[in-house]
């Protein structure tokens, strides 16, 4: 149920605030089915929260932060994402020093502590860093050109100080990627960790073989490789290396640099932007290859769908895919070159042996939503 929290009634065991969606479903649902006492304090709308988490039972709407994130989105440019963020992040720490005592155990997200210390007044404590921190952050960005967004970033001091403080307080740091590990360690050592990718929900079986020409794609910006992808596939389709029906589809909303680029070469390069859909675990299910190399993620959550409906990755080491892929799968150094050689090894030894659905079932095993809670619980257990 939604509704006020009552400040006399028992202090929850566990508390999970979070602005948005991301980690509710994997938190709430491990905790949930465990038959744990968790309560969800969050900004999205009652409505759409019952939809979309029906298992949670006690739930709150922190509707100061919904309003104004709605009139900060009206007001500030979409590049000032993060200033706007801080702002909604100060006002829903606020709120959580009402929802939580020093006893319960709070799971959020990286900045909703809003870097006043809140963190610090509960015992336990576990912060989720969803990519590697602003330093590390802003460095790749430099790398993937988009150098004034990553000097925009350091220059908001405030946003940086939210994030070290909320990393500094929090009891355990919780991280998809052994890659997030390592940045926050190099600039803030010495503190404990809960490594494990979210879970991804499990994907019915194909129905159809899936095409063996067809690459899909979610590098829809510079920092996710957009920019290296198209040239990587045009190396690779030069060389010969991929067949003449071969195409790479790239499904969601692509940045300027990334639609400039396919306007002038997409076509005869055989890269073709699909746009946004629903339905992109279905895309997955009819695909046989997936192509990510992105400079910066802390999962990504696209390759861990992408693994689970089947398909057969092609990423960088910046992310999630040291610790599951065989290194194979994985490009390195992250250039188009390097991009090419590795879609030609792997579509070498898949056309020969078809031996990719084998070795990527320890990878599958580990985002399933059991492994996840299994590995979280065990975590929680040893904070009592």
């Amino acid at each position: 149920m939604y509704g006020a929290y009552n400040l006399s009634s028992p202090s929850p065991r566990y508390l999970i605030a979070v602005c948005g969606d991301w980690g509710v479903a994997p938190w709430s649902k491990a905790l949930c089915s465990s038959g744990a006492d968790v309560h969800v304090l969050s900004n999205i709308r009652p409505h759409r929260f019952r939809q979309r988490f029906p298992w949670v039972k006690q739930s709150y709407w922190c509707v100061e932060c919904y309003i104004l994130g709605y009139l900060l989105a009206k007001v500030l440019p979409r590049k000032h994402w993060y200033f706007r963020e801080k702002l909604i992040y100060k006002v829903f720490a606020r709120q959580l020093t009402q929802f939580a005592r020093r006893d319960t155990i709070v799971l959020t997200n990286v900045g909703m502590g809003g870097g006043n210390g809140v963190l610090g007044r509960f015992q336990n404590s576990l912060v989720h860093c969803g990519n590697s921190g602003p330093g590390t952050f802003a460095a790749q960005m430099t790398a993937a050109g988009q150098g004034r967004m990553a000097a925009n970033l350091l220059a908001d001091k405030g946003w940086l100080r939210m994030w070290e403080s909320d990393v500094r307080a929090a009891s355990i740091i919780s991280a998809e990627s052994s890659f997030v590990v390592k940045s926050i360690e190099a600039s803030i050592p010495n503190k404990r960790y809960f490594v494990s990718p979210l879970p991804v929900a499990a994907m019915p079986s194909r129905l159809t073989s899936p095409r063996r020409t067809r690459f899909v794609s979610t590098a829809t910006t510079v920092r996710k490789g957009s920019l290296v992808a198209i040239d990587a596939w045009r190396i690779a389709k030069e060389n010969g290396w991929l067949g003449t029906e071969a195409v790479l589809e790239i499904f969601g909303s692509c940045d300027r640099p990334t639609q400039s680029k396919l306007d002038r070469e997409g076509e005869k390069s055989g890269v073709i932007s699909r746009g946004y859909t629903r339905e992109i675990g279905e895309v997955f299910q009819s695909a046989r290859y997936f192509l990510l190399p992105t400079f910066e993620d802390g999962g990504p959550r696209a390759l861990g769908e992408a693994i689970s409906a089947g398909c057969i990755p092609i990423v960088s080491e910046f992310c999630m895919a040291p610790d599951i892929l065989p290194q194979a799968l994985i490009a390195a150094p992250l250039t188009a070159a390097s991009i090419a050689e590795t879609i030609r090894n792997v579509l070498s030894i898949d056309l020969v042996c078809g031996r990719w659905h084998d070795e990527l079932r320890p990878a599958r095993e580990q985002l399933m939503e059991e492994h996840f809670k299994e590995e979280l619980l065990r975590m929680l257990d040893g904070l009592k």
